[in-house]
């Protein structure tokens, strides 16, 4: 595998862990099952909670500053500029539902 595809799929890693973390999305230990074929290079993040959404959203420069005492709007602008970066990051960002488990399934092409 190429390094830029390995240094984007660890970057992708980490801004799928702070969506998770800032979204309050996550309910227990998520599972990472990563696949490769000749082309494609995929990572599957399984966990239990809710499904998240990744379709490109604006981001309201002036939602920076709305103070709460529990961070609130802040979390809720650095989840739709991590989504943003994801979608750069990689080449396909899926979701799905399973049962009690959600699943976020990121690619590459190699």
């Amino acid at each position: 595998m190429r390094h830029d595809i390995a240094n984007r799929a660890a970057l992708s890693c980490e801004e799928i862990l702070a969506i998770l973390r800032q979204s309050g999305s996550i309910n227990g230990p998520a599972t990472l099952i990563a696949e490769f074929e000749e082309n494609h290079f995929t990572l599957t993040f399984d966990y239990p909670g809710d499904e998240l959404s990744f379709r490109p959203k604006p981001i309201d420069p002036s939602r920076f500053f709305e103070t709460t005492d529990d961070n609130t709007a802040l979390d809720n602008v650095m989840v739709k500029v991590s989504a943003q970066l994801l979608h750069s990051l990689t080449d396909q960002v899926k979701t799905e539902k399973r049962n009690n488990h959600s699943c976020i399934t990121l690619g590459f092409i190699v």
